[in-house]
């Protein structure tokens, strides 16, 4: 199963909130609907977000580690440094 993550990497937050500014609410609110309102704001919003927060695809590790969430940079050191020392065989088991 391929995994994707918002990519933060070049968002700039003034940009993105002039485009927010730039949006033609009258247009977006202009039904009666309110089921067709909310529609328009969705979409509006999310085409915003997806120009500023594009998806990239998660590596195998990098799912991996998503998927456990509770796992700490620490831990995460500290998993790497133990597995190296049972490479090795330096540490008893």
């Amino acid at each position: 199963m391929t995994r994707f993550a918002c990519d933060y990497s070049c968002f700039d937050q003034d940009n993105f909130l002039a485009d927010v500014r730039s949006i033609q609410w009258d247009n977006v609110f202009r039904d009666n609907d309110i089921n067709q309102m909310f529609d328009s704001f969705y979409s509006v919003v999310n085409a915003t977000i997806d120009k500023h927060v594009p998806l990239k695809k998660l590596s195998k590790r990098e799912a991996k580690f998503k998927s456990k969430p509770w796992i700490t940079q620490g831990i995460g050191k500290s998993i790497k440094t133990k597995n190296k020392l049972f490479e090795h065989n330096l540490f008893e088991k």
